[in-house]
């Protein structure tokens, strides 16, 4: 049962490890260089923000899903929240006049759990008990870390944690996430969260002082909208009709060839055209003739 986790686990300790080699760099010697490295790193960040939300799949649903999102976020306030859990971890773990700790721990955690990585894995993971896209996500997050930790110093490392929790507790549901990732949503939540990224990579730069927390439950937003769909059967054809394939058929995908672990910070709306959407959209008959979804049998 735990080997489900393998991936999460090994994506933790990257992060912990990239944290470590990082942290050398703030020594005075090699500070400066360690100050440079994380202004590019900050460039870096805005180029993949820029690079998910690109493509602006369905953009009058993604901007009703940051609205509604950013506005539960502020009435919630978690960036407050989130700035409370990090000067406590700081006053328990961290030495005197550690300024950049807070920071550190709360980038990190928009960073390594924010991306179309994090669900594509935890749904290969938990229903195929394969972790390939986690292990390539693992290697990102522990050069990301590493350069963030020259800036921020070691509460990237405790990024970690929220690793742990967020991604095993996707990797545990996987089997009900499954028939709910449709192509849209998936590219809907994965664009909004890309936003966030770049919001990130500009605090990082000292260009803006965003709340960048606030704006994560508008990731979510979407999929709350499939559940929805699923559960009161909306819409002309909802995601619930007999030709949605099985989790089995998203797993060929997830699992499969289709899978580009060499290109992986490209934004995943690829080829997967045949997952049905809650507009309405139906398979295509070229899927059909393939035999990728095969109607349910009738008693």
């Amino acid at each position: 049962m735990l080997g489900i986790f393998t991936g999460t686990i090994v994506n933790a300790l990257t992060v912990i490890i990239g944290t470590a080699v990082g942290c050398v760099f703030k020594g005075e010697k090699l500070k400066r260089i360690g100050e440079r490295v994380f202004q590019g790193f900050g460039l870096f960040t805005v180029m993949l923000g820029i690079s998910g939300a690109i493509d602006l799949p369905q953009p009058l649903f993604m901007l009703a899903s940051l609205i509604i999102g950013t506005a539960i976020g502020e009435l919630a306030d978690l960036d407050d929240k989130f700035n409370r859990l990090a000067n406590w971890l700081q006053s328990k773990f961290a030495k005197e006049g550690d300024t950049g700790f807070a920071n550190g721990f709360i980038s990190g955690t928009l960073l390594f759990c924010v991306g179309s990585m994090t669900i594509m894995g935890a749904l290969q993971s938990g229903l195929s008990n394969q972790h390939t896209i986690y292990y390539t996500k693992s290697v990102l997050d522990g050069f990301s870390a590493c350069m963030f930790a020259m800036g921020s110093g070691m509460g990237v490392g405790f990024a970690s944690l929220a690793v742990l929790i967020y991604q095993g507790a996707l990797v545990a549901l996987s089997s009900l996430l499954a028939p709910i990732m449709t192509e849209e949503i998936l590219a809907v939540s994965t664009a909004v969260g890309s936003l966030s990224v770049l919001g990130l990579g500009l605090n990082m730069l000292g260009i803006t002082k965003l709340k960048v927390a606030n704006f994560l439950p508008a990731m979510f937003v979407p999929i709350v909208y499939q559940i929805i769909m699923v559960l009161f059967h909306l819409g002309s054809e909802t995601s619930c009709s007999p030709s949605r394939p099985s989790s089995g058929a998203l797993l060929s995908w997830v699992s499969g060839s289709e899978w580009r672990a060499s290109n992986p910070l490209r934004s995943v709306r690829p080829a997967w055209r045949w997952l049905p959407s809650p507009w309405g959209s139906s398979p295509s008959s070229s899927s059909r003739r393939s035999g990728q979804i095969r109607p349910r049998r009738t008693a």
